[in-house]
């Protein structure tokens, strides 16, 4: 009767295995044509969908394993040096894509090629050093064995393979943990509405991919089938997550920006073109015409009506280029470019709320330029301390008492 049990229980494992294995199969295979069809030139997408059909590619191959020759999705062996650099080679996939969102342009082949040399000196010191002492891949059973046999090249090497995985990690967390804020402060100076750009999803997708390795560590250590069941769990839930954001995330840099270097600085100077930078004298001289004009513009024209109004959309009525486009705002109204273009959008949707009692709310979003409700939402509690509803209702109240 014991025996029973438990064989239905491996029965029903098996079988909830199998079917998250294939649901993650159709969600790669998915996720990487619906990001290659709406690429448009984004080359984050693009390599999004590389990753997505790679990991597809993996998936495929274990259900093939299954529906043809019957082996079990899971390679119960412990500790395997083959499944340690394949693991290695999931892992670094993941790299370019993350590195492209926040740095667009940086990585190219020679680069991208740099990222595997590590993986790829590991993996050949560790095959190579076998094939000249000719000493066959020992197969380990468990913590006991491998303890026993720890003073063998063939066994402790395999210790920095496994590292690997979570040294790349490591690099990609502190790649994102130093550039985010640069990131974030580009975005500020060079365009009104932030909301399509924010990158503060990645950061999941970089602790997912931790989650990820540590699953993947508890598999090489072959400690059950409930290591892998959690693995493709957290697979589903950060590539799903990642998939979503990615195809609405909007780049706020030019394409090929970093393609020299990752700092913002370097790389303005090496791809500024525009020959209307002033000196920095005369640009001072200037600075209060300047704030006249570009006020009387706001003023007459209302080009922050418009959704997708930027920091270059300002060069139509001043002699600027975008670094001193940039400073402008910051010296002269001690704020970036979206926080006075939030400035003038705020007052305008206050106006409309005054005029028309009979609005929506969602109308004077997008009337005022915003994006999205959500957008309009935080901005204008941020601005006022009170929620659009609550200030419309405000107006009414005082309307009402006045009449």
């Amino acid at each position: 009767m014991i025996t029973f049990a438990t064989n239905q229980r491996h029965i029903f494992m098996d079988q909830l295995i199998l079917t998250l294995n294939t649901l993650s199969t159709a969600m790669f295979l998915l996720g990487a044509i619906f990001l290659f069809l709406r690429a448009n030139g984004n080359r984050a997408r693009l390599l999004l969908s590389a990753t997505f059909l790679w990991w597809f590619l993996d998936n495929t191959n274990r259900l093939i394993h299954v529906y043809m020759d019957g082996q079990p999705i899971i390679v119960h062996e412990f500790f395997s040096p083959f499944f340690l650099i394949f693991g290695n080679l999931l892992a670094i996939m993941t790299y370019p894509f993350a590195v492209e969102t926040i740095r667009p342009g940086w990585i190219n082949w020679k680069r991208g090629a740099l990222l595997f040399v590590p993986w790829l000196c590991t993996a050949s010191i560790y095959f190579g050093t076998l094939a000249v002492t000719q000493e066959p891949i020992a197969e380990l059973n468990d913590f006991a064995d491998f303890a026993r046999q720890i003073g063998s090249f063939n066994v402790w090497f395999r210790i920095p393979l496994f590292i690997m995985t979570f040294a790349y990690l490591c690099t990609l967390l502190y790649f994102m943990t130093r550039y985010k804020h640069y990131y974030d402060d580009w975005c500020r100076e060079n365009y009104a509405d932030t909301s399509r750009m924010d990158i503060n999803w990645l950061k999941y997708f970089v602790w997912g991919n931790w989650g990820i390795s540590i699953f993947f560590g508890f598999m090489v250590f072959n400690m059950g089938d409930w290591a892998y069941l959690l693995h493709q769990l957290v697979i589903q839930l950060c590539f799903g997550l990642t998939l979503y954001k990615t195809l609405f995330h909007e780049n706020p840099y030019p394409d090929n920006f970093f393609r020299e270097t990752m700092n913002e600085e370097m790389a303005i100077q090496l791809n500024e073109t525009d020959e209307s930078l002033l000196l920095k004298g005369t640009y001072t001289d200037h600075l209060e015409e300047y704030k006249m004009i570009f006020e009387e513009w706001m003023r007459e024209r209302a080009p922050y009506t418009h959704m997708d109004f930027k920091l270059l959309d300002v060069a139509v009525v001043l002699p600027l280029n975008r670094t001193y486009l940039s400073r402008f705002f910051n010296d002269g109204y001690n704020a970036s470019f979206s926080q006075v273009v939030q400035d003038y959008r705020i007052r305008k949707a206050q106006e409309i709320f005054e005029q028309d009692r009979n609005i929506t709310v969602k109308e004077v979003a997008k009337n005022c330029g915003f994006i999205s409700l959500s957008s309009f939402h935080s901005a204008f509690l941020k601005k006022t301390g009170l929620t659009p509803r609550q200030y419309k209702n405000s107006i009414a109240v005082k309307q009402a008492m006045g009449s």
